[in-house]
């Protein structure tokens, strides 16, 4: 269930940062992909602690994190394309630990 909710929220947030055509979508997020962000993040943490095994890929969500962070914050019009791929690449990073998930899980 936990697996089922964090890999809707990724893509949602992937969906997001791939349709945002405008500066203003990469610097004013809306409130559901805040949300979603959060949530992600919230089950993140939980499977982590409920999860006796401690895989590396469960770190690998921060670096999809910053990559999102970095454009939202200091996004500016000189280099909006290079924000624009930083997020696209971070949306797709969050994917990641949930198909390590899934690989392992298939795998055992």
């Amino acid at each position: 269930m936990l697996s089922l909710i964090k890999s809707t929220m990724a893509i949602v947030l992937i969906v997001y940062f791939f349709q945002q055509i405008a500066l203003e979508d990469l610097i004013n997020l809306p409130v559901p992909i805040v949300i979603a962000g959060i949530v992600y993040i919230l089950c993140q943490l939980i499977s982590r602690k409920i999860s006796p095994a401690k895989r590396w890929w469960d770190w690998v969500y921060y670096v999809g994190l910053v990559f999102i962070m970095i454009p939202a914050s200091f996004a500016n019009i000189d280099w909006f394309a290079v924000a624009r791929v930083l997020a696209q690449i971070g949306a797709l990073i969050l994917f990641l630990p949930i198909l390590a998930d899934v690989y392992f899980l298939i795998k055992n």
